[in-house]
């Protein structure tokens, strides 16, 4: 296995600053560079996983990719599965990205981007009206685990 590259300080400090100083703004959607991690447990921050599997995501690219061949989408999706592995490793020290690491995980294979949206934007508005109600149901906001974790574990 080869070593990854870590980035450097001033990298990891750029965007991380950039990420929190877009949530400042409020009422805004951050896509990418894994801004739940950068965010933590922040209590106005809703975090969400939209994932599906790699066949329904090679799938999809496929209708979009202008003949590419399936073997190709294959392709496309483990290296874009590797490289944001390999981004959370480098920048947020994470060995395996979990459900359980979000506060919404949503598999698109059966469900189109409008019912995601909605899906979405529902929970959003739950929370919004019920800020505490995981605090009186006994459920805690913690922290994003650091710990070594595999799949399948």
């Amino acid at each position: 296995q080869r070593a990854l590259p870590t980035a450097s300080d001033d990298e990891r400090v750029l965007i991380q600053e950039a990420i929190r100083e877009t949530a400042n703004e409020g009422n805004v959607v951050i896509v990418a560079h894994a801004a739940s991690y950068a965010l933590g447990s922040r209590k106005d921050v809703m975090r969400v996983l939209v994932t599906g599997s790699p066949f329904a995501r090679a799938n999809r690219w496929l209708t979009s990719s202008g003949g590419k061949s399936p073997r190709e989408a294959e392709e496309t999706i483990a290296a874009s599965d590797e490289a944001r592995a390999h981004y959370l490793k480098r920048f947020y020290n994470v060995d395996f990205e979990a459900p359980d690491h979000y506060d919404l995980t949503v598999s698109t294979d059966k469900i189109g981007a409008a019912q995601v949206i909605q899906m979405i934007v529902g929970a959003a508005r739950a929370i919004e009206a019920a800020p505490d109600a995981n605090v009186r149901a006994g459920w805690e906001t913690k922290e994003i685990p650091q710990v070594k974790r595999y799949p399948g574990s």
